[in-house]
């Protein structure tokens, strides 16, 4: 049996398998299972013009980003990839969906920016102290936040203060609903948004 880190799954390789199946498996030398879903963003393409606009709304700094579009399109891809490309110029912080407890995203940013190093271990971190990790990171924080349709409207005025800190912006990527729930129950938030990309099924 062998473990298959892309879905996490032990498996075994030629259980159930037949002879020519098996000779495809040594040919592509697959180590692990090469049917399980897993976000590949080395793999990432097309939706050239909506990367190129997304990149040139967050060199400008001026607000925060909504994708959206329906299941299977590319989103959380895409955002993996942005999470991948924006690290020179950017800390490019990669949140799989909303949180439920909003001290839980300041304390994964906080751990990316190496709060340990400038408060210490036991000192509560809070938006206070993002704003002074963020001065002195000297480089803008892009939080990419998957799955926005499942937006909590009861951290709207926390997440809100969180993208007014001068160098924090956010992207957020959701089903086509999250535009209509984050205006609807969050309309301070949804101003913040500059730039809307509709992300629709590759030809």
């Amino acid at each position: 049996a062998e473990f298959c880190s892309a879905c996490g799954t032990r498996i075994k390789v030629w259980s159930g398998v037949t002879k020519g199946q098996q000779k495809w498996f040594t040919k592509f030398n697959w180590q692990g299972h090469p049917f399980c879903l897993t976000v590949l963003p080395q793999l990432f393409t097309g939706y050239s013009t909506q990367v190129q606009t997304i990149m040139e709304k967050i060199a400008s700094r001026s607000g925060h980003i909504l994708v959206y579009g329906e299941k299977g399109v590319g989103k959380t891809t895409l955002l993996r990839w942005l999470a991948d490309n924006l690290g020179k110029d950017n800390h490019a912080i990669y949140v799989a969906r909303p949180p439920i407890n909003f001290d839980d995203l300041i304390k994964l940013i906080a751990s990316e920016l190496k709060a340990n190093k400038l408060f210490g271990k036991d000192n509560k971190i809070t938006l206070y102290e993002i704003e002074a990790l963020v001065k002195k990171a000297k480089k803008p924080v892009v939080i990419l936040l998957d799955e926005a349709h499942e937006f909590a409207p009861e951290i709207e005025q926390q997440m809100r203060s969180l993208g007014d800190i001068p160098g924090v912006n956010f992207i957020l990527a959701g089903l086509p609903a999250a535009r209509d729930k984050i205006k609807q129950e969050s309309p301070p938030f949804f101003d913040r948004i500059i730039l809307e990309v509709y992300l629709d099924h590759l030809e």
